[in-house]
C-alpha cells in the first residue's frame, strides 16, 4: 500500500526542482557544519582564533564569526562555485560540438 503511495505521489511531483531545492539545503547545511567542526577545533586549542568583531551578527544566525571558520567556508563556496562553472562550461562545449558535427554539410 505504501509503495502505491510514494509511485503515486512520485510521477506528480516535478524531480528536477526537488532535487535542486535539496542539493541546496544540504550544501547550506554543509557549509553550516564545516564552521562548527572549525569551532569544535577552536575549543580544542588544536586551532587558533581570531573572532570578527564585525561579524558579530553571524553567531545570531548560528555561524562561527571567526576568521579560520569563514575562511574555510569561503574556500568550500568558492570550490563549489568553480566546479559548478567548469561543468557548465564542458556541457556547453558538448552541445557545441554535436550540434556543429550535425550540422548538414554544405
Amino acid at each position: 500500500m505504501l509503495f502505491y503511495f510514494i509511485n503515486l505521489i512520485a510521477r506528480k511531483i516535478p524531480l528536477r526542482p526537488l532535487f535542486i531545492l535539496t542539493s541546496a539545503f544540504l550544501f547550506v547545511m554543509a557549509i553550516k557544519f564545516i564552521g562548527e567542526a572549525v569551532q569544535e577545533f577552536q575549543e580544542q586549542a588544536l586551532l587558533p582564533f581570531t573572532e570578527l568583531k564585525s561579524m558579530s551578527w553571524l553567531a545570531d544566525i548560528g555561524l562561527n564569526p571567526t576568521l579560520e571558520a569563514l575562511s574555510l567556508q569561503f574556500l568550500v563556496i568558492l570550490f563549489a562555485l568553480a566546479s559548478y562553472s567548469v561543468f557548465q562550461r564542458n556541457s556547453r562545449l558538448t552541445r557545441q560540438s554535436k550540434a556543429s558535427t550535425n550540422a548538414p554539410a554544405e
